[in-house]
């Protein structure tokens, strides 16, 4: 029924009707989550002093004959001295941005829409809806940059091999260390990010521009439609029903599974 979808599930509010309405998303900073613990990680960086380790760490996949040449034959001294401002630029330019909680803008999405914990916690107790959403790019086509969240048990290391960035998958996993990291009692939430840092020295964390604070215009083909929580008084359903009818989202309802803890959706 929802093949490559995602979900927001959003109280009944003036808020979540106008993000419905105008195709908009609003972006919050980390520091307004509901999770004290977000962005908590450990720093552990050590540089070598074995020439080897150091050859390579700072000769990347894609490095020059000339490069690779210098690295050889540079003296040790020199060589940490450069694996030293390397580290120091990272740390400064993406890691200390990317994880200020006042700095970085998120929103949160689900991959699952039937969770019982999640119509309880985030509807209201299915007097809400969830949006199902189609894609994500902006008004120019870009794509969003999206982290899904990684569950763990304990705050992620982020260690020196973690900095060498040879890849955009290396980049994504230390960006998932960062920012993207939650304890394994959220799991049911199956969560993706999309991340919006304008102060990151990374192309692909700033160049997503929100207006107005942190509201992001979507295309008009990125909401597919909407999902409506059993509970739903009549007049906001009705009001629900006219946006819906105007921009036409589709209609589904969640209801409760008779005789078990479950949640079914159905066709409005």
């Amino acid at each position: 029924m929802f093949q490559n979808k995602l979900f927001k599930f959003r109280c009944f509010s003036e808020y979540s009707i106008s993000d419905l309405n105008n195709k908009t998303m609003w972006f919050s900073y980390a520091n307004d989550f509901n999770d004290p613990f977000e962005f908590q990680y450990k720093l552990d960086i050590t540089i070598p002093t074995e020439r080897e380790a150091l050859e390579n760490w700072l000769t990347s996949k894609d490095a020059s004959l000339a490069e690779i040449t210098y690295v050889k034959q540079a003296p040790i001294e020199d060589l940490i001295d450069s694996a030293q401002k390397l580290t120091e630029s990272t740390v400064k330019n993406h890691i200390t941005p990317l994880s200020d909680r006042f700095k970085t803008r998120i929103i949160c999405l689900s991959q699952e829409c039937t969770d019982p914990l999640m119509w309880s916690h985030y509807t209201d107790g299915m007097k809400g809806f969830v949006i199902v959403y189609n894609q994500f790019k902006t008004l120019d086509d870009d794509y969003l940059p999206m982290l899904p969240v990684k569950y763990v048990r304990t705050p992620p290391t982020i260690t020196l091999d973690d900095l060498k960035l040879d890849s955009r998958d290396e980049g994504f996993l230390l960006n998932q260390k960062l920012i993207a990291s939650k304890h394994d009692r959220w799991a049911y939430e199956n969560e993706v990010r999309f991340i919006s840092c304008p102060e990151s020295g990374h192309e692909m964390l700033s160049r997503i521009k929100l207006r107005n604070g942190g509201i992001l215009d979507l295309p008009d083909n990125s909401i597919h439609g909407v999902i409506v929580g059993e509970k739903m008084p009549a007049s906001n359903l009705k009001l629900l029903q006219t946006i819906c009818t105007h921009n036409q989202y589709k209609m589904y309802k969640a209801s409760i599974s008779s005789g078990e803890y479950q949640v079914e959706i159905s066709e409005f």
